[in-house]
């Protein structure tokens, strides 16, 4: 591979992940400096995204604890199969097909029986939803935490809290 191959995006590949073979993101992502999913970091994806990624070892380690390469690699072998099942994506989103209301489905699939392939699918539609909009109006805009809704801690209340902070919740035991 070559370093026009990294500039022009041809070394990126859906098979690379989908394959397996411990490879993240791209194909040759090795050989190519600053290449993040898919993407060279200068062009090719909205301002915000991956701005202040790490790289080299730390990457690895972020990438080891913190993403789930079967989770990603799933993704990608379903959209392959549906690709021959169903056909082209932009033939049906979001024209003939809803991909939030298919989200929700598949979330509510797996509130119902806990089979985390249910959150894949779900993962999908959402990333069809990112890339063929059902909103004219939609926009990606990077926002800090001040704009954030937050994570719902496990009594159902909204927070920004750390990871690691004490959480109090007036309850002997918690």
């Amino acid at each position: 591979m070559s370093k026009d191959d990294c500039k022009n995006d041809t070394a990126v590949g859906v098979g690379s992940l989908a394959g397996g073979g411990g490879q993240r993101w791209v194909r040759g992502a090795e050989e190519c400096e600053g290449v993040v999913m898919g993407k060279t970091r200068d062009r090719g994806k909205p301002k915000g995204i991956g701005e202040s990624l790490p790289t080299g070892e730390k990457l690895d380690a972020l990438l080891d604890t913190q993403v789930s390469d079967q989770f990603l690699r799933g993704m990608i072998a379903r959209m392959e199969m549906s690709f021959f099942k169903y056909g082209d994506i932009r033939d049906a989103y979001p024209k003939r097909v809803n991909a939030i209301e298919s989200l929700r489905q598949r979330l509510d699939k797996y509130a119902e029986t806990g089979n985390t392939e249910y959150l894949i699918d779900a993962a999908n539609f959402a990333m069809i939803e990112f890339m063929l909009p059902s909103r004219p109006e939609a926009f990606f805009a990077a926002t800090d935490s001040d704009k954030s809704p937050g994570r719902v801690d496990r009594f159902g209340n909204a927070s920004a809290k750390a990871n690691v902070e004490t959480y109090d919740y007036g309850r002997d035991g918690d």
